[in-house]
């Protein structure tokens, strides 16, 4: 019985068509390296142009490795120059970015109505100054609420902090 079945399978393996002329085998090969599996581990194009520079990078340094004279200046230079332009892009860095735009809903002394703060709004967008727009229309609408009671403010309220108070009255 063990013979009858290896003898069949020594007909199967030896029936299996394994060697392919010049044009089959080319089209296997494309019909292969075509599955996705093949196309997910290319290089992106970050990974070409990083590759690119550092390429680039490594190709300045002299034979014994390290930079010498005028490319060591250069690159330094280099270095020097995206950090100011990051400096002029970005400013200087801060360890709180968002503590520096906070301040009062309503400034000192501040005692428009809703409806005069919203004419401002409107007045402050004519002008196309629309970030005064925008902050003119949430103080008229903060103290429309403040007006009718909806919200308390206090002095020294701020956007964030009325924000949360009107969740409250206007849980969602």
């Amino acid at each position: 019985m063990i013979a009858v079945a290896a003898g069949a399978l020594t007909g199967l393996i030896v029936d299996v068509p394994v060697d392919p002329d010049g044009d089959q085998a080319r089209q296997w090969l494309i019909d292969e390296l075509s599955k996705p599996e093949y196309l997910a581990a290319r290089p992106t194009l970050w990974d070409q142009l990083s590759k690119a520079f550092w390429d680039w990078l490594n190709s300045l340094q002299a034979p014994g490795g390290v930079l010498q004279g005028p490319l060591l200046v250069l690159v330094v230079l280099l270095v020097a120059a995206a950090i100011v332009a990051a400096f002029f892009i970005f400013g200087r860095p801060r360890r709180n970015r968002r503590g520096a735009g906070i301040g009062a809903l309503f400034g000192e002394g501040e005692e428009r109505t809703a409806e005069e703060l919203r004419r401002s709004a409107r007045a402050a967008a004519a002008n196309a100054d629309w970030a005064l727009a925008i902050e003119e229309l949430f103080r008229s609408i903060a103290r429309r609420m403040a007006e009718r009671v909806i919200v308390t403010t206090s002095p020294g309220t701020t956007a964030r902090g009325f924000a949360l108070r009107a969740a409250e009255a206007f849980p969602t």
